[in-house]
């Protein structure tokens, strides 16, 4: 394995590589190997091997969950934004921005304060930021039941939808993740 590999006098490198176990099963091994020896001319190599089976595992059922979740999203046929701790807009789906006649891109640049001047409440007046599901969710960590939002979209037509809002929890510290 090595016979090709050159390390300078103090080098380290790490791989990762598949074999086949005695068993006959597939196993993953990690590699961390460094040339101990400072002359050049001397080309020792010190390896230490673990095996890496269960993290390469659990590391392809999480990105095949994340694709699972972030198709789902995409595929609502309802908006779903989410709204970073600070009020930033982290990411909406393509309904969402159908729906507010936003890009992602656009809506990344505003916060959620920033459609103060933009909704109203089901008897036709201003909707004020507090009011929105999202900031009181924000506030509180409490899901937020609907509530009927009319919001002015750019060529000022009004769109009425019904806005809820819920936390996104670690699920170890019950804290809010980002």
């Amino acid at each position: 394995l090595f016979k090709e590999l050159v390390l300078t006098p103090g080098a380290h490198v790490r791989m990762e590589f598949r074999y086949r176990h005695r068993d006959g099963s597939w196993r993953w091994l990690e590699c961390f190997a460094t040339n101990l020896l400072e002359e050049p001319a001397v080309r020792a190599i010190v390896a230490n091997y673990r095996d890496v089976t269960d993290r390469k595992e659990a590391e392809n059922t999480l990105r095949a969950s994340e694709e699972l979740n972030r198709r789902i999203i995409e595929a609502l046929p309802g908006g779903l934004v989410r709204v970073a701790l600070d009020g930033s807009i982290v990411h909406a789906n393509a309904e969402a921005q159908r729906l507010l006649g936003l890009s992602c891109e656009e809506l990344r640049q505003v916060r959620v304060a920033d459609f103060e001047n933009r909704t109203l409440r089901e008897d036709g007046s201003p909707c004020p930021v507090e009011e929105y599901p999202v900031s009181k969710c924000l506030k509180t960590l409490q899901t937020q039941p609907p509530t009927t939002i009319g919001v002015r979209r750019p060529a000022n037509q009004i769109l009425w939808a019904i806005f809820t809002a819920s936390p996104l929890l670690d699920p170890e510290t019950r804290r809010a993740t980002r």
